[in-house]
């Protein structure tokens, strides 16, 4: 389940995109003027937190860190379910380390 809008800037951004859909635009056209996706914008209407640092930006909100986390360069974990926050070892890597942990390299026997 995403976080629930707590920050005073995000219930700012909550109130600002209400009111521009209580005016007769469309989804498509007031999250077009944000620049992000109209699923994006409709739950931001509901209430719940963005996790994308690009859409966090066009709603003025700062930056989602994971409780503990320390360190900007924080990804989602994109396994179905888990989306939980990590700092990857790689810029490759897109599963936290508990869904892929971290593989061994076999050691080579010389005889």
């Amino acid at each position: 389940m995403a976080p629930r809008l707590t920050h005073s800037a995000a219930e700012r951004a909550q109130e600002r995109i209400n009111r521009l859909l209580a005016t007769p635009l469309s989804y498509i056209t007031v999250a077009a003027s944000y620049g992000v996706s109209t699923g994006t914008l409709w739950r931001m209407g509901h209430g719940i937190e963005p996790r994308a640092d690009k859409a966090r930006r066009a709603f003025g909100l700062p930056a989602a860190l994971g409780p503990g986390t320390q360190y900007a360069a924080v990804r989602y974990c994109k396994v179905k379910g888990c989306h939980k926050p990590f700092i990857p070892n790689t810029p490759t890597r897109r599963r936290c380390f508990e869904c892929r942990p971290v593989r061994r390299k076999s050691r080579r026997r010389y005889s």
